[in-house]
């Protein structure tokens, strides 16, 4: 529908409907020879017959029949009318046509019906929002706890240029890595070279406990900020998936999944039509250069990582395996579905392996969500984090790599956006090992 005009070659269905529409012209065409016509008659207007006709060859007049005039029979009408389907010659004795897709998690619960939807709004100092809703298969009811600065949302600019949300979410209180709390992932963010005023906070954990103890943090610290908010929910969680066993390569699917989906979640709650800019970052990342998220904003690039580290048995790794360029290993094609494929590098360099390290970007194929940035704009068009595989995908069969932030920059380079990632540029994990 929409191109440049010239020369267009015409598909299967095309050729196929110019075929079927040159039979029945065919077809009228040789009724039409089978009958003579006056060409007077083909050009005189209909009109209401007189009682009496003259003869236009003898000028005798006759008396007209009271009876209807007869439409000449013609073969067209007696003739069947034919389908497309017959015409391509298909076959209607098929077995019944059935769905080929089939839940992946058939013990997913209906949201619970005991609980509604609930909004409370308070006016004070501040803006204040709550709000719960059902979850799947869960007693306990999501919440939502939002808080607003009126003054700085009204300070003109603050808005408007360059505003910045950012994003964590975590599972509870050993999320935070150490000794950490929810205080020093504050004070974190507060270290950024950044104006405060342009900066939304927006968290998600599935720990009650944590929803209680962020909430206070974000009524205390919502005199620097235009926007704080806090979500729990906890019910997207795959069953036997523990924080002990999360690394296990059978796990990795339902792990991988299930953050994506609050990723998505969060996301979708929070992200506002004002916000320019989206800023992921992991509860567990203790250190960030103070100027990286200027650097990150004013890059003017879609989507940009840097490298991530993390000391292990004394020495420094890079602890974002997730972010990298370059070809990944092939399902094979006879494997079968039961069979558990992981996927891995063939021929692959991670961001602090990269050949040229002269820019200060490289292109990347897949990122990590240690600490992420997204131009606000490319989520919105719809470059989420996939909740399933979506290298090797069949209507009838997951595919096996590109899941989470993993497939996040394949599904933007169809919108023609791009992956970066920050040679030069490193922000430390806290040590786990």
């Amino acid at each position: 529908m929409y191109g440049t005009v010239g020369h267009v070659t015409p598909t299967v269905w095309e050729k196929a409907v110019c075929a079927h529409v040159g039979v029945h012209i065919a077809r009228a065409a040789y009724t039409l020879s089978q009958h003579t016509y006056n060409p007077a008659e083909l050009l005189v207007t209909p009109q209401r017959k007189p009682d009496t006709t003259q003869d236009p060859f003898t000028g005798t007049t006759q008396e007209s029949s009271n009876e209807a005039p007869q439409e000449p029979s013609t073969e067209a009408e007696s003739a069947p009318v034919d389908t497309l389907d017959e015409e391509s010659g298909s076959d209607t004795s098929e077995e019944p046509v059935t769905s080929v897709l089939h839940p992946i998690t058939p013990e997913h619960e209906p949201l619970n019906p005991d609980v509604s939807f609930r909004i409370k709004s308070f006016k004070s100092q501040f803006d204040e929002f709550e709000e719960s809703f059902p979850q799947y298969g869960k007693v306990e009811p999501g919440r939502l706890y939002r808080i607003e600065n009126t003054p700085v949302f009204a300070q003109l600019g603050n808005r408007e240029s360059n505003s910045v949300l950012i994003i964590c979410v975590f599972n509870d209180e050993d999320s935070w890595g150490g000794n950490r709390t929810v205080t020093d992932f504050f004070d974190l963010i507060g270290s950024f070279d950044y104006p405060k005023e342009k900066i939304s906070i927006s968290m998600l954990t599935s720990s009650l406990d944590e929803f209680t103890k962020v909430r206070t943090h974000l009524k205390n610290s919502i005199q620097q900020y235009p926007r704080l908010s806090v979500i729990f929910r906890d019910d997207f969680v795959q069953n036997g998936l523990t924080r002990e066993n999360r690394h296990e390569g059978g796990r990795q699917a339902d792990r991988r999944r299930m953050i994506a989906r609050y990723r998505n979640y969060v996301l979708m709650s929070s992200l506002e039509t004002w916000h320019q800019h989206v800023l992921w970052v992991d509860a567990d990342v203790e250190i960030i250069p103070a100027h990286l998220l200027p650097k990150m904003v004013h890059s003017g690039l879609d989507i940009l990582t840097p490298t991530c580290v993390a000391k292990y048995k004394g020495r420094w790794i890079n602890y974002d395996q997730n972010g990298w360029v370059g070809q990944r290993i092939v399902r094979p094609a006879e494997e079968s579905e039961e069979e558990y494929f992981m996927p891995g590098p063939l021929n692959v360099k991670l961001l602090n392996e990269v050949d040229d390290k002269s820019k200060p970007f490289t292109p990347m194929d897949s990122v990590g969500g240690t600490m992420l940035y997204v131009r606000a704009e490319v989520h919105r068009q719809g470059v989420m984090f996939p909740m399933h595989y979506v290298i090797g995908s069949e209507w009838g069969r997951e595919g096996y790599d590109g899941i989470e932030t993993e497939g996040l920059c394949y599904t933007a380079h169809f919108l023609g956006f791009k992956c970066w990632g920050m040679v030069n540029e490193t922000i430390q994990h806290t040590e786990e090992f």
